[in-house]
Order: structure tokens, then sequence, then C-alpha cells
């Protein structure tokens, strides 16, 4: 069943970014991530890849967005791991208690 998130989302640069607008009518795939995690860094930049050609590259783009759920240790080691790795995909706020709820259920 498709999986709602009605709180706030941020965009790369921590800027909030209204769920309902940006996910609607979208496939949307959630990343569980961190920037300690070794496989994750190796990942990540792949996922980079894949998401540019989706969105970027097609003609029209892709009707698809990815959301960051992340594991870092603290909401500044999240947003530079953003800054370092990731596209250009959305974010759920570290502090959102709703990640918990999101990392048991996927």
């Amino acid at each position: 069943h498709p999986v709602r998130l009605l709180h706030v989302l941020l965009n790369r640069d921590g800027e909030p970014v209204d769920p309902d607008a940006a996910l609607r009518n979208k496939v949307v795939g959630l990343y569980f991530s961190a920037g300690w995690c070794p496989p994750c860094r190796d990942f990540t930049p792949i996922l980079c890849d894949f998401y540019t050609e989706l969105l970027e590259e097609q003609d029209p783009p892709a009707r698809f967005e990815l959301v960051f759920i992340s594991s870092d240790r603290s909401a500044e080691d999240m947003v530079q791991y953003m800054h370092a790795l990731h596209g250009e995909w959305l974010a759920l706020a570290w502090s959102d208690p709703y990640k918990h709820e999101l990392k048991k259920k996927y």
C-alpha cells in the first residue's frame, strides 16, 4: 500500500519542501543510509547516477522521487553526507521521529 509522508521533507540545501506537492503521482523510493556506513558510502554514488539518469537525462523526466531516511548520528552528519555524496533528492528531517517507524516497517 502507498506510503504517505505527512512530514516536512528537506531538499539538499536543508530547505523545507511540501511532501504532497513533491511526491504526488510519483513512485517514491525510500533510501535508508548513513555517512558512517562504508557500504552505504559505496552505493550512494551509484544511486546518484541512477537518479540523475532518471530525472535529468530522460525526456520527459521519470515520475520518480527518492526520500533519504538518515541513520546518521546527528543532523550535522546527515547534512554533511548529503552534501558530499547525495543527488538532488529529498530527505526526511533528521529530528523527525517518523524515521523510526519507517525503519521498522521497511
